[in-house]
């Protein structure tokens, strides 16, 4: 049955940036409570602010998902959703580390955060436990289920040309171990 966001408490992990922000702010608009956590206190306190602008009533958990005790502290009784997307135009592919030694694309045909957010938000009202975005991806899935050898020739082949470019680069942790916030 479709739940009221104004009745929920939503607890969003990266809500500093990208999706996680844009996912904030369409449930600040809902009017929805929010327990915002990321690693970046800067930047999560300045989401909150935005959604407390928007009307929600708003609360920044800095929070490292990589520390298992402080995920702890957050999850006490937390329903978990998964969104799938296959890409999204983020700038994780500018702030992810890169120990490849190659440039690191984005893939092809991606989703902004908004419509990644708008998912979230759908599955908030009406729960899943988890979404795959495109019909694509479901055909990824079923692949994977059925012929697990035939995905990962397919995937190692097809995802090594789409997500590597030309160019070499060096090692960077990128945000592997702190927030970079470059926008």
């Amino acid at each position: 049955m479709p739940r009221k966001l104004e009745d929920a408490v939503v607890v969003i992990t990266g809500a500093s940036s990208g999706i996680g922000a844009t996912t904030a702010h369409q449930m600040a608009a809902r009017g929805t409570r929010l327990v915002l956590a990321a690693r970046g206190e800067e930047a999560l306190e300045a989401v909150r602010s935005e959604c407390e602008q928007r009307g929600a009533e708003a609360i920044a958990v800095p929070t490292d998902v990589g520390d298992e005790s402080a995920v702890a502290r957050l999850a006490d009784d937390i329903h978990v959703v998964t969104i799938l997307p296959q890409a999204v135009d983020t700038p994780m592919w500018r702030r992810a580390g890169n120990f490849s030694g190659r440039e690191i694309r984005p893939l092809p045909l991606p989703r902004s955060p908004d419509e990644i957010a708008k998912r979230i938000v759908w599955c908030a009202e009406d729960p899943k436990r988890e979404v795959t975005d495109r019909r694509f991806g479901r055909l990824v899935e079923l692949t994977h289920a059925v012929v697990p050898p035939v995905w990962e020739a397919v995937t190692a082949r097809v995802f090594g040309r789409l997500a590597f470019g030309q160019g070499r680069r060096g090692p960077s942790p990128g945000n592997l171990f702190d927030p970079v916030h470059d926008d």
